[in-house]
């Protein structure tokens, strides 16, 4: 079975992580000690500081960052890019990184060049989901290139498969952004 981590303070990661636990997956949630007492007593629902063992393993990262967005529109991705330097310190194993975050259009490419340019030369293989609210959405969009990452979205969140449209990763950040300017 594919290990699952939860990295961020976010909601939608919380809500998935959450839910995928429900569903009969193990799940890793990454987060500091004052957000711990959010976490259900679910069997498969573990919460940890420790870095080490949350990545140790993890086929799939989801990364929920919180807000992005500032007033006025203003984007601050440097909790998201404090986490992918993180990611590339701890992780020497092929990845999926799904993103939970409402993130602004091109958020995943630079996400894929950000980890990119910290592995180096670490023959480490990965892809860059960008999964805007994750399973706390009616509407789950899946934006990849790659099918095999597709693949395994669509096992994880199989309950769900009815609401679940796949894209493009800019895709699925410009239509999240436009769902929210609609609200």
């Amino acid at each position: 079975m594919k290990r699952i981590a939860f990295v961020g303070s976010g909601k939608y990661g919380y809500a998935t992580g959450k839910k995928l636990s429900e569903n009969g997956f193990p799940v890793t949630w990454l987060t500091d000690s004052k957000l711990s007492h959010h976490a259900d007593k679910h069997p498969l629902f573990t919460v940890t500081n420790d870095k080490t063992a949350a990545y140790k393993e993890a086929s799939i990262i989801f990364v929920d960052a919180g807000d992005l967005f500032e007033e006025k529109g203003i984007v601050n991705l440097s909790e998201f890019e404090e986490i992918l330097d993180e990611i590339s310190a701890y992780v020497r194993h092929d990845f999926i990184l799904v993103i939970n975050n409402h993130a602004p259009v091109g958020t995943n490419k630079w996400a894929v060049n950000r980890l990119r340019e910290k592995f180096g030369k670490f023959p480490i293989m990965f892809d860059v989901v960008s999964n805007p609210g994750g399973l706390a959405e009616e509407e789950i969009a899946v934006g990849t290139r790659c099918r095999q990452s597709e693949e395994i979205l669509e096992y994880l969140y199989e309950p769900y498969k009815e609401n679940i449209y796949h894209t493009y990763p800019e895709h699925a950040e410009a239509l999240e952004q436009q769902l929210e300017a609609a609200y």
